[in-house]
């Protein structure tokens, strides 16, 4: 009878969590591990020109775990996502040796999606999205933009890389 009553109160408080939004930590979280990732370019969208590449992105915290730091393999870019409190929006950069690129986030808790816009050094807008399929399964797009032209459309999957058993 004692466990049936303390079941029952303890119950509401086991599903509470799934109804709370996700802390901007928790959500930097579903970023970090190690992912064997499929990208796709589409120059100016076009399918017939599209190149497809695999790649090992690392993505890690930062000692303070205020950032998450990906580190692609091959070394083709530096990618960094920070939470600011002020403006309650994600902050992203990428940077690589053509280019450095400035990208804001919003979260989508219901449907598990970061929405993406920025530009990069060149003047170019930037927009997408990252949806978060499961834990292990990730799926984004990007588009790229010159004056409201698209020039490169980039799609790609991710999924975490099972760890070794020593």
């Amino acid at each position: 009878m004692i466990l049936t009553v303390l079941f029952c109160l303890c119950t509401p408080l086991m599903g509470a969590d799934k109804d709370r939004p996700l802390s901007p930590k928790e959500v930097m979280k579903l970023f970090v591990g190690s992912w064997d990732s499929e990208m796709t370019v589409l120059p100016e969208g076009d399918l017939a020109k599209s190149q497809t590449s695999k790649m090992t992105r690392v993505r890690k915290w930062s000692p303070g775990k205020n950032f998450v730091v990906e580190q692609a393999t091959p070394d083709a870019l530096v990618w960094v996502l920070t939470y600011d409190p002020n403006k309650k929006n994600y902050r992203s950069v990428v940077i690589s040796p053509e280019f450095t690129s400035n990208i804001y986030g919003n979260w989508d808790d219901a449907r598990k999606i970061m929405t993406w816009h920025g530009h990069d050094d060149n003047g170019n807008q930037i927009k997408g999205h990252h949806r978060v399929i499961d834990k292990d399964h990730h799926e984004w797009e990007m588009s790229i933009l010159s004056a409201d032209k698209l020039i490169v459309k980039l799609t790609g999957k991710h999924k975490r890389r099972i760890k070794s058993k020593k």
